[in-house]
């Protein structure tokens, strides 16, 4: 029975290859062509992408999930919804150039600057004190 095969230094192989079992790499493994996974990717350590990266088909059922503290230190376009939980605390100016809803309170905790009229839905007590 064949058991392993030791190659020092470079193995060509040519055409479509079949490994039924685990295979483990101890160094940098180089795909020079397109690859194709057809179950999970689990990357243990940090992952550095260095071109853009598509995540699925654009069908509805695809996602991206993160579960781990994310830096992003480039600029960051969403073409869709962005459902946000929890706090998320912003360190610079924020832009909106559509129509921007809060449906909760907005603590404003230094100067504000409005651009155009403030309109409110309703009369607060400390409208009502005045």
């Amino acid at each position: 029975m064949f058991y392993g095969l030791g190659v020092g230094e470079c193995l060509e192989v040519s055409g479509t290859q079949t490994v039924t079992g685990s295979a483990n790499f101890g160094f940098t493994v180089r795909i020079r062509g397109d690859a194709i996974f057809d179950s999970k990717v689990t990357v243990v350590g940090p992952f550095t992408g260095l071109e853009d990266h598509l995540i699925g088909n654009h069908a509805p059922s695809d996602s991206l999930t993160v579960n781990a503290v994310t830096s992003n230190t480039g600029l960051t376009t969403i073409t869709c919804a962005l459902d946000r939980y929890g706090a998320t605390t912003l360190h610079s100016t924020l832009a909106a150039s559509g129509a921007t809803t809060l449906s909760s309170i907005l603590g404003v905790t230094q100067d504000a600057t409005l651009g155009s009229d403030l309109s409110a839905g309703s009369v607060t007590d400390a409208h009502q004190r005045c």
